[in-house]
């Protein structure tokens, strides 16, 4: 019988000891699950040069990385009408400044110097020898009311065209219910979407002229860009049919699109407002409703 009890007592601390080392096993597994690298880690780093592809424009290239047109045509030395080329490479990145200035001191001085000099020794020579008393005190005299005229004209030009850039008057796109707002920082709510009905029609936010209509921009569909003034863009993403061209003026209120889906199949208008070149808060320009 001793031994019959003896044999029960190993068996059962036995099945004990193997029992809590099953319990230990679970959160081996868990603390393992635990390390993996969460996908939102993963940043997303902006390139220092970026290489023109076909069907690019200056303002799309600013629109998908959150920059000034302006500025990357000041980086690369690109003029009005700010044409770029496929496989055209674009710094975007202001540090890249002291290229622009190394290509500038070669050309640019030697055309003012060449200019002073034959302008300035005729002129020396004409009122020395030809000029009498009476035409030079009547140059004084009407010099100086020119320059009292060309300091008082730039005031009111500087104050007007400040004043032009703000004076921009916005009304709502489309009609609808607002299904995600607006959070500074994040790039998934650079705007606002607005939920409606598929044809729905889609109207231009401000006056203005298109500069991009496509397709190209990942994530937005069909896309319709129109600038405003030298500050602001307005775009209208996953839209159904694009009814305008690039080029086209706009005015405001006008039908510029029809509303259709956007990536998860829902029905909405992607809207968005930039002010040089970087998303900003449509409900700040928007009317209240």
């Amino acid at each position: 019988m001793l031994n019959n009890r003896l044999i029960l007592l190993i068996c059962s601390v036995a099945l004990l000891t193997t029992a809590c080392s099953n319990r230990w096993a679970a959160p081996v597994e868990e603390r393992s699950m635990s390390k993996l690298p969460a996908p939102s880690s993963v940043a997303k780093t902006q390139p220092t040069i970026y290489t023109v592809k076909r069907g690019d424009s200056l303002y799309t290239v600013g629109f998908r990385y959150g920059l000034d047109y302006h500025s990357i045509a000041s980086w690369n030395q690109i003029k009005k009408p700010y044409t770029i080329y496929p496989g055209q490479k674009l710094h975007l990145q202001s540090g890249q400044k002291a290229f622009k200035k190394s290509s500038t001191v070669t050309t640019r001085p030697l055309k003012p110097k060449s200019v002073d000099r034959v302008a300035v020794k005729p002129a020396t020579k004409s009122v020395s020898q030809s000029a009498p008393k009476s035409t030079k005190a009547a140059s004084v005299n009407s010099s100086k009311p020119v320059a009292k005229k060309s300091t008082a004209k730039p005031a009111p030009a500087k104050s007007s065209a400040a004043s032009g850039r703000s004076k921009v008057h916005w009304q709502w796109p489309t009609n609808g219910t607002v299904i995600e707002t607006y959070l500074a920082g994040d790039p998934t709510r650079s705007g606002l979407d607005i939920a409606g009905k598929e044809g729905q029609a889609i109207r231009a936010a401000a006056s203005g002229s298109v500069v991009y209509s496509g397709n190209g921009l990942l994530g937005y569909g069909e896309l319709i860009i129109i600038k405003h003034n030298d500050r602001f863009l307005s775009a209208y993403a996953h839209n159904r049919v694009r009814l305008v061209a690039e080029g086209d003026s706009i005015r405001a209120g006008q039908k510029i699109a029809e509303m259709g889906r956007g990536d998860n199949g829902r029905i909405k208008l992607h809207f968005e407002i930039r002010a040089n070149g970087k998303p900003v808060n449509p409900r700040q320009y928007l009317p209240r409703r």
